[in-house]
């Protein structure tokens, strides 16, 4: 299944194993800045990530995983992963 340039799903997305240990990532800007949005609501904006150099000799076999966890109230968090 070639999921490479794509938004996986919380059924594939909770079947994806890893190698290591989370990296976090240096927001370096989004539009709109910072603003709640109502319960039920709905919001668009753009996110530009400063993603970490790869090791000097690493050679991508696999897609990079990008999960991105959104605190959504007390009950929980809401995640979106890309593969890149």
């Amino acid at each position: 299944m070639g999921i490479s340039e794509s938004q996986l799903g919380a059924d594939i997305a909770s079947r994806l194993k890893s190698d290591g240990t989370p990296i976090p990532v240096k927001i370096r800007r989004s539009e709109p800045g910072i603003a709640e949005v109502a319960a039920g609501g709905a919001r668009i904006g753009v996110i530009a990530l400063e993603l970490p150099p790869a090791g000097g000799d690493a050679k991508k076999t696999q897609p990079t995983v990008l999960q991105i966890v959104f605190p959504v109230d007390r009950s929980g968090t809401l995640t979106a992963t890309l593969v890149l």
